[in-house]
């Protein structure tokens, strides 16, 4: 019997709701770190969030992660099973570079991920964004990548 053809929707719902056809296997055994990074597209990245703040962009990203001192931590039970993920933040920056607002955009698999991605972003401070000789608040949106590399990314390990 021949296998069945599905469309890009029916193979991105698939991705997303973990699902396989006929692979007994966890689907985050299978996940490749470009599929992971893609659950979470690069158009989610690029738009603001947060009003009356300067947007910051992929070349900040270096310059905005090298404020961070306390990483994301691996979720233990995440770890156990060898489980990668990813989640997609937007975070608001004050002038003086305390952190104003943090919102998880995306999050694949949900409920794994966020809690300690957002518990690390609130325990830092952050370089002071400056335009022209003034320090403006902003806003940058960084995606986490549990278990994968990526150029775009904090890639965190177990």
């Amino acid at each position: 019997m021949p296998t069945p053809r599905l469309g890009i929707s029916s193979c991105l719902t698939l991705l997303l709701a973990g699902c396989a056809l006929t692979d007994p296997e966890p689907p985050q055994a299978r996940v490749s770190p470009v599929a992971l990074a893609s659950v979470c597209p690069d158009e989610l990245a690029g738009k603001p969030y947060y009003g009356n703040r300067e947007l910051l962009g992929r070349e900040h990203l270096k310059w905005f992660l090298s404020g961070m001192a306390n990483r994301p931590k691996y979720p233990r039970p995440a770890a156990a099973k060898g489980q990668p993920g990813v989640v997609l933040a937007a975070i608001a920056i004050s002038a003086r570079g305390n952190v104003e607002g943090t919102s998880i955009v995306c999050a694949y698999p949900a409920a794994v991920f966020e809690q300690s991605v957002l518990q690390a972003v609130r325990a830092n401070s952050y370089p002071v964004y400056q335009k022209d000789g003034v320090a403006l608040p902003y806003e940058i949106v960084v995606r986490f990548l549990f278990g994968a590399e990526g150029d775009d990314t904090l890639a965190l390990r177990p």
